[in-house]
């Protein structure tokens, strides 16, 4: 099958907005999504003029390191390889819905489509002038990108569901299949643990030194006025990454806070 007629399988999809009546005592439906297989929580923590989204259960996802890249799509993981942001690019122009590119003017941040993460360390790709990627840490994708085609939205403590269907007849029938589905789910307690190894970062104080000179250089020379210079803490644990991210949110809340929970971490790390 080629590239044109993926796009037309999914050519007739609209957008509809149904109210996913969802009560307190049926339990938290965060946690009850984020146990979906690739799961997106985008979270405002409370700050006003925020947003609080669920998304799970792409049609399809690509995660990319810098030695290989894999395709989930109907069930079916596929090997790719090639330039990661042509790869991308290609993998977005193959496998979005075309009314939902049609009605984008009508979809905004909070609604169906597509939601991407890149990795601080794809920019030694971009730009390899800043050297190379060190290869410590978890193996996290350099890019995670996935097509979400429902998303619930919650606005004033009310869900919505904004769903790609042919017809109002199969959104409603998305809609109720759903919260069967998260109403059915046993979720056993969730509590946090220390960490079993002392928290370290993953950048040498002169490695850190360095990196800061060459910010400080470059901004100089009118290459950047501005840089967020990073760096990732590890330990290890057994700890719920949900019950971590909530702790987090509670503890430290950002207008702009993200968790992805998903499968593309077999190994239970939280990105």
């Amino acid at each position: 099958m080629n590239a044109d007629e993926r796009r037309c399988e999914s050519a007739i999809a609209s957008c509809f907005d149904l109210a996913f009546p969802w009560l307190k005592e049926r339990g938290d439906i965060v946690e009850r999504v984020l146990r979906e297989p690739f799961a997106v929580h985008l979270n405002g923590c409370g700050f006003p003029d925020t947003w609080n989204s669920l998304r799970a259960n792409p049609s399809v996802c690509l995660r990319m390191w810098d030695d290989r890249a894999t395709l989930m799509r109907d069930g079916r993981e596929e090997t790719h390889s090639g330039e990661p942001l042509a790869l991308l690019e290609q993998v977005m122009r193959d496998y979005t819905p075309r009314m939902a590119l049609q009605n984008s003017h009508d979809i905004d941040h909070n609604g169906p489509g597509w939601v991407v993460f890149t990795s601080y360390d794809l920019g030694f790709h971009i730009e390899p002038s800043a050297g190379k990627a060190r290869k410590n840490g978890p193996d996290f994708p350099r890019i995670f990108a996935a097509f979400y085609p429902w998303v619930l939205v919650e606005t004033k403590d009310r869900w919505t569901l904004r769903v790609l269907a042919k017809d109002e007849g199969s959104a409603i029938t998305e809609r109720d299949s759903l919260s069967e589905r998260f109403q059915s789910l046993h979720l056993a307690p969730c509590t946090l643990h220390a960490p079993s190894s002392t928290p370290h970062s993953s950048t040498s104080r002169s490695d850190y030194d360095r990196a800061f000179a060459s910010v400080k250089t470059a901004i100089r020379d009118g290459e950047i006025y501005q840089a967020n210079l990073t760096q990732r803490f590890v330990a290890e644990g057994t700890t719920d990454p949900k019950s971590l991210y909530k702790r987090l949110c509670s503890v430290s809340p950002a207008p702009y806070a993200c968790a992805a929970l998903s499968a593309a971490l077999q190994n239970k790390q939280t990105e």
